[in-house]
């Protein structure tokens, strides 16, 4: 697992996991942040979007793809603090 974090040019925080598996299935990556959409017996398809709702209410935004090298790669978008607080 590989955790890199950076300020953009657009005004947030760029915080960016990029792990060495195989990747996000394209067939699936479109529907993983829907509520009840699951690939895993007895999974609830909730995981992923109750984390988008937190990221959300925090002004932030949530990003899934694969790696340039493969592996799959999760970034997340929060705005910067104001200078000072």
């Amino acid at each position: 697992m590989r955790i890199t974090g950076r300020n953009d040019d657009g005004g947030s925080v760029c915080i960016e996991f990029l792990d060495s598996g195989p990747g996000f299935d394209p067939t699936t990556l479109p529907n993983l942040l829907d509520p009840f959409f699951t690939t895993k017996d007895g999974g609830t398809g909730l995981g992923l979007p109750i984390v988008q709702s937190i990221i959300s209410s925090h002004g932030g935004t949530i990003q899934l793809e694969n790696g340039p090298n493969g592996g799959a790669l999760v970034r997340v978008l929060l705005p910067r603090a104001p200078a000072g607080a």
